[in-house]
């Protein structure tokens, strides 16, 4: 049965609003500009619920996503496509993918592979096409941190302290270097150098001490940028292959807070009561806890503030018409920092809203200065949840104060919104709240045993009702988690609910969300109402609800192809006819351009790499000058301010990581043992054949070469082209300014490796100067050409007495292939060079490359149907025990998931979240023990 309760009190509340709003026709209006706004331009949210929160080198990172319809949290039906990316910490794009949509469900898995994804921290950004007309405030994000494998990786203690001398700032930091097994690295020669993203700001090399300590000193510039400052630790020891290990420093400067105030409601208004919400920030762009005080242009003090919780708190003041305010927080050094609050205006209304969590209403005021009574205009309050109008009134403002007590039914779950508009239906005041009906969905998983042992059959009932216990049919997914590995944060994680109803209608980031799940908690609640206060925002532009934009990008309900066919003076050709062909899977399609030039192919294979677009005329002959566009999906381009920096998990170790390594060392030297012991003569002849194809390799170079793709290695990269292939496993590969060639004479751009500029042979052939000193030109082939078609690259670097130059060999698997992009120019790969020329521009075609499609995979989970002893040989130390996407509830909201226990004695965390997909969602964390033994 279809739980439409909300959507009841929507249609019960706007037929009461449309047979009032008869004799309000401006109220009527903007009630109906509203209601057609949220129709045509309906807002999209997708969540992903991941398997676990951080990863290592080489684990898979596996997904569910739930794409829903924002107004009303069902299937969105709009999208066929999820569109995935990953960015590294410096903000470019690694890898993306395309997931198929299915009723608003889709699923997937990211292998991290070493050599895609190297340690550091990385972005998970999620939407679909539609998505972008509403920038990046309803893309899912979600940052997680890669760790390095275990002989790859030190602990590092780390303790700062920042000292003034004389006006300038010193920072003093003491490492201590241990081994997994807490061993310490005494008397070890490393290399120090501190960074702030811009600049190098000091470099040290050193041996520790005894106990693996060592100090540095450094001075701090006047504008170091303190969310970059890092410190990288380089192990000199001969063999040990460069280890680096790079420590985000932790430095808050009281100085640096940043302190905004938010007025409630929008501004402060002259002789009315107003709340004004407060955030502060530190360096790190996280929340920090202050306090300070109030004082008047006189320097009299008015009021006192404190945060609550993540920096964020309120206070209420009664300002003066003349009177200029300012806060002074107290350091902990017992200085003072000043910042200005808000100017006050002199005219204006003032909108303000009481929540109690405890009640079943609230309360609106909605006062005005004294011109504004005098005016005897006409205002109208709008209350609306989820992009539709659930309350519109005309408010009268003749006695200078307007009361109004709203039942919180009115409402669904999640953020509200209200807002005062003028006559003229121009927004004055806005105030966000929170509203919560504990109506979620019940969702209950009841083990059959108490305790479990080691590799024990573990058979959970998941149980999903509504909040009248009635059942409920849907789609759920679990995660199961050893706690030995994976630091599992029942208290503030963030969810399904906390991400639909809460931090994808909130601007920037929100620190613990699950913090304010608990309403029944009042400085929870408390502090939930201080987070809307300072991060509330307005979804869409008010101007858009009276003028309807047209979206510039298309839902993809299905597979297709859109672009554009242009003359030379880029005007539209009417009736071109243009065709469609792929060779994987072949496939042919032809269509003609409309009268503005525009063209679009549906029904197009979802899984087809590249596809060749030509345009002629109607009757087959070519343009004289006919250029063609494809509509490419572009990587997301996000804020990266709205994420912070993770602390890896080796800078001031937990036990649990600890544990995490001594289990994975413990694995690795199981799986050597048992390798060694199913070592056979043929395994030994086949590493003898790839030691010596390893040596003619090398003498293609001359034994030089610094770095070596091989085919194999870049078969695993997967369907990317040679632009990422390059950017990802070439090292030192960049943009730099110099004199290429003897012929230049001033600075051009050019490739580089590392100092050197770089030549690249092509199947032998060099790319000659005009190439070189247009990288531009280089880089749309590389990024057109497919990397499945290369057999192998070889970059050598040396620095050679005189030698500015890199030599960069790419082999194509056919020995002489050629490049394609979609400008004038292109490159042609003939007898003797390369060339750029416009004679053999790609006149009437387009090659279009869709982001590669990722199906999905089944998750290996080990059966044991025989006791073994665990401490020998095939150790299972998972630290994802079981992941079961697609979990699906019968009739009796009933379902049964089994699998087994690994090695690790301990305890499991189990994550079940998920939706009945028609607007109601859950979720719940709990843990089960495992014994070592019976």
């Amino acid at each position: 049965m279809k739980r439409l309760k909300p959507l009841f009190f929507f249609v019960l509340f706007l037929q009461c609003l449309m047979s009032f709003a008869q004799a309000q026709p401006k109220l009527k209006d903007i009630v109906s500009a509203m209601d057609t706004l949220q129709s045509k331009l309906p807002i999209e949210k997708v969540y992903l619920q991941t398997d676990k929160s951080s990863y290592f080198k080489g684990d898979t990172l596996w997904f569910k996503a739930y794409l829903f319809n924002a107004a009303y949290l069902s299937a969105s039906a709009q999208s066929a496509f999820l569109y995935v990316e990953l960015e590294s910490d410096s903000n470019t794009m690694v890898r993306h993918w395309r997931f198929p949509v299915a009723a608003g469900l889709s699923r997937g898995q990211i292998i991290l592979d070493e050599n895609s994804f190297p340690e550091g921290s990385y972005t998970l950004t999620a939407f679909t096409n539609w998505m972008r007309n509403f920038g990046e405030d309803y893309v899912f994000i979600k940052q997680f941190h890669i760790g390095p494998a275990a002989s790859e990786s030190w602990l590092i203690d780390v303790q700062t302290r920042l000292l003034s001398e004389a006006g300038a700032e010193r920072l003093n930091m003491r490492l201590q270097l241990r081994k997994p097994n807490r061993e310490t690295l005494g008397l070890r020669e490393v290399e120090i150098k501190v960074s702030d993203g811009r600049q190098e700001l000091y470099r040290q090399t050193g041996h520790t001490l005894a106990d693996g300590t060592m100090d540095i000193s450094f001075g701090l510039p006047p504008n170091t940028v303190a969310k970059k400052l890092s410190v990288t630790v380089t192990d000199l020891l001969k063999g040990a292959g460069n280890r680096k290990i790079v420590i985000p420093v932790p430095l808050n400067r009281a100085t640096n807070t940043d302190l905004q105030f938010l007025p409630e409601g929008g501004a402060i208004v002259a002789g009315l009561m107003c709340k004004i919400g407060f955030k502060a920030i530190g360096e790190d762009g996280k929340g920090t806890d202050v306090a300070g005080k109030i004082y008047d242009s006189g320097d009299k003090e008015i009021c006192r503030f404190k945060s609550l919780h993540k920096g964020m708190g309120s206070f209420e003041i009664t300002p003066q018409a003349g009177e200029h305010y300012t806060a002074k927080l107290i350091s902990p050094e017992g200085s003072f920092k000043s910042y200005p609050l808000p100017e006050v205006k002199l005219s204006g209304t003032q909108l303000s809203i009481e929540n109690p969590g405890h009640r079943d209403s609230i309360m609106i005021k909605v006062s005005a200065s004294a011109e504004i009574i005098q005016s005897n205009d006409a205002y109208y309050l709008m209350g609306q949840s989820r992009g539709i109008v659930c309350y519109a009134a005309t408010i009268n403002l003749k006695e200078g104060i307007n009361r109004s007590v709203l039942n919180k039914n009115l409402f669904p779950g999640g953020i509200a919104r209200f807002t005062l508009l003028n006559k003229d239906k121009l927004p004055l005041n806005e105030r966000v709240i929170y509203i919560d009906h504990q109506d979620n969905l019940k969702v209950k998983i009841t083990p059959d045993k108490q305790a479990y042992c080691v590799r024990d059959s573990i058979a959970l009932s998941i149980q999903v009702k509504d909040k009248d216990g009635r059942p409920v049919q849907g789609s759920f997914s679990l995660s199961v988690t050893d706690d030995s590995q994976v630091r599992a944060d029942t208290a503030c994680h963030n969810s399904i609910i906390t991400n639909m109803l809460l931090t994808a209608d909130l601007k920037g980031t929100v620190e613990e969300p699950g913090y304010y799940q608990n309403s029944s908690d009042p400085q929870r609640w408390q502090a939930l109402d201080n987070l809307l206060l300072t991060q509330g925002w307005t979804g869409y532009d008010w101007k858009d609800v009276f003028n309807l934009p047209v979206p510039k990008y298309t839902a993809q309900s299905e597979t297709w192809i859109t672009g554009r066919v242009m003359d030379g003076d880029y005007k539209p050709l009417t009736g071109a006819k243009l065709s469609l062909l792929s060779e994987r899977p072949i496939y042919k399609a032809n269509t003609n351009s409309d009268s503005r030039g525009n063209f679009v192919f549906t029904g197009v294979p979802a899984n087809g790499s590249w596809f060749r677009i030509n345009a002629t005329k109607a009757n087959g002959s070519k343009f004289t000058e006919c250029r063609v566009f494809a509509d490419e999906i572009k990587p997301l381009i996000y804020n990266p301010s709205r994420g912070n920096r993770i602390m890896p998990w080796y800078v001031n170790c937990d036990t649990a990581m600890l544990a995490y390594w001594r289990h994975k060392d413990k694995a690795a030297l199981n799986e050597r043992l048992f390798s060694l012991n199913a070592v056979s003569i043929k395994d030994k002849e086949i590493t003898i054949r790839e030691k010596e194809a390893k040596s003619i390799r090398n003498w293609e170079l001359n034994g030089n070469a610094d770095q070596v793709l091989e085919e194999e290695d870049i078969r695993k990269m997967g369907d990317i082209s040679l632009y990422q292939l390059l950017r990802q496993r070439a090292k030192g590969l960049h943009v730099g300014k110099g004199f290429p060639t003897q012929y230049t004479v001033s600075p051009t751009e050019t490739f580089m490796i590392n100092k050197n500029y770089l030549i690249i042979y092509f199947d032998l052939i060099e790319i000659n100067a005009q190439a070189v000193e247009s990288p531009g030109f280089v880089k749309k082939g590389f990024e057109l050409y497919p990397a499945k078609k290369i057999r192998r690259i070889q970059v050598t670097y040396n620095d050679r007495p005189n030698e500015v130059y890199a030599i960069m060999n790419i082999n194509t698997m056919s020995g002489r292939d050629y490049l394609v992009h979609t400008t004038p120019q292109y490159i042609d790969v003939s007898a003797n060079e390369i060339r750029w020329t416009a004679e053999h521009q790609t006149n009437g075609m387009y090659v279009y490359r869709p982001w590669p499609i990722a199906l999905p995979k089944q998750f290996y989970s080990p059966r044991y149907t025989i006791k073994t002893n665990n401490t020998g040989i095939g150790t299972d130390t998972r630290s994802t025990i079981y992941w079961a996407p697609d979990i699906i509830t019968d009739k009796e909201g009933k379902a049964l998931v089994s699998f087994y226990a690994a090695d690790i004695p301990g305890s499991y965390t189990l994550t079940v979240e998920g939706s009945d997909m028609n607007g109601n969602i859950g979720s719940i964390r709990q843990m089960i023990k495992i014994k070592s033994t019976k």
